[in-house]
């Protein structure tokens, strides 16, 4: 996959930033999103949110029941504490869904654009990136939904906030990185990455954050300071984000490579070429790090970065791979014959799904 399919292929919006050249029209269409507890899997995938159960992929329930065309899901959906899943549509419209049931507990309509990033949640008040260059805080209070606070930058949101306790780190696609006040979204401090970003920080426990650029870069920041500590380069865009795991940083690039960086230095320890295309963030889970790729495959990794497994769903793997349990990986896939692919870590396909199943 090149740079500029990358952009054809996100939402309509692109058009409108400038994050490239490519002018033209741009096709509505999305990849799974997915989230997932003990339980359950959480898929957003074009015109409706589906619950799958973990053990076997058969549908609980689907949002809404009846699809609608005029809308579509993008990003993974957020299951809170209280059992309410978020999610956001291209069509500016944010949803609360009762994760049991699959029905409306409410809706915001505050935003003016997509919704691309997913939401998080910080102490009572829900924290919603939109394209429309603002970050809000949304105070829920049974099915009323109002604004707490929210923030504008130059560009827009597109990337999903950490939330460390009082604090939120965020990147807007003008190329910042921000840490706000969770409470009253006050500005702590701006790092100038030099390029944007669509990845969601990861902080680790020495107080480090650590993203990925579409500058070729993975930046190690000082969470407390927002200083730079090291500056990494890739072979190409780092489009997903980053993961931390035991000292050690993963990364992946749309040329198909999968980078081990060490966490204290940012020296490069080894890296992987998995062939197509990566978009989505490495999955570090166990002794091994699974990506998916451009091509429709999903690969399995040691911690030294050696194949494991190699398997071929079909279509293409573009959104992160998720995790549930000890043994169950799940990859969203398009363009195949359905669009969940559920591995065990030993790559034996345990199940599959897709509405028509």
């Amino acid at each position: 996959m090149t740079k500029n399919s990358l952009l054809r292929i996100l939402l309509p919006t692109l058009a409108a930033l400038t994050l490239s050249a490519c002018g033209g029209v741009f096709a509505n269409t999305s990849w799974p999103g997915l989230t997932a507890d003990a339980d359950t899997v959480y898929v957003a995938f074009n015109q409706q949110v589906y619950a799958l159960q973990a053990e076997n992929g058969a549908e609980r329930w689907r949002f809404p029941a009846e699809a609608d065309n005029s809308q579509n899901f993008y990003a993974p959906p957020t299951l809170t504490e209280d059992g309410t899943l978020i999610a956001g549509t291209y069509d500016n419209l944010l949803y609360g869904i009762d994760a049991n049931t699959g029905s409306q507990a409410w809706m915001y309509e505050e935003a003016t654009k997509s919704y691309i990033g997913s939401s998080v949640v910080a102490g009572d008040k829900v924290i919603a990136p939109n394209s429309d260059h603002f970050l809000r805080a949304v105070n829920v209070n049974g099915n009323s939904v109002s604004t707490s606070w929210s923030i504008e930058t130059e560009e827009g949101f597109w990337s999903e906030p950490l939330v460390d306790g009082e604090r939120i780190f965020v990147a807007s696609m003008d190329k910042n990185l921000y840490a706000l006040d969770a409470d009253t979204g006050d500005n702590i401090w701006t790092f100038e990455m030099g390029h944007a970003s669509l990845g969601t920080p990861v902080l680790s426990e020495n107080g480090v954050l650590y993203i990925g650029t579409l500058g070729s870069h993975v930046l190690a920041i000082d969470a407390d300071r927002g200083t730079r500590i090291w500056e990494a380069p890739t072979d190409d865009w780092v489009w997903g984000s980053v993961t931390y795991a035991d000292g050690v940083v993963y990364a992946t690039d749309v040329s198909g490579y999968v980078y081990a960086f060490d966490a204290d230095r940012g020296q490069e320890l080894w890296r992987f070429d998995a062939g197509g295309s990566i978009s989505g963030a490495p999955l570090a889970h166990g002794d091994a790090i699974f990506v998916g790729n451009e091509d429709g495959e999903v690969v399995s990794l040691d911690l030294q970065g050696q194949l494991n497994w190699r398997k071929t769903p079909g279509g293409r793997v573009l959104s992160d791979p998720v995790a549930v349990g000890e043994d169950l990986i799940l990859f969203g896939v398009i363009e195949a014959d359905d669009f969940v692919y559920a591995y065990d870590t030993a790559g034996s396909l345990q199940w599959s799904f897709s509405p028509d199943n």
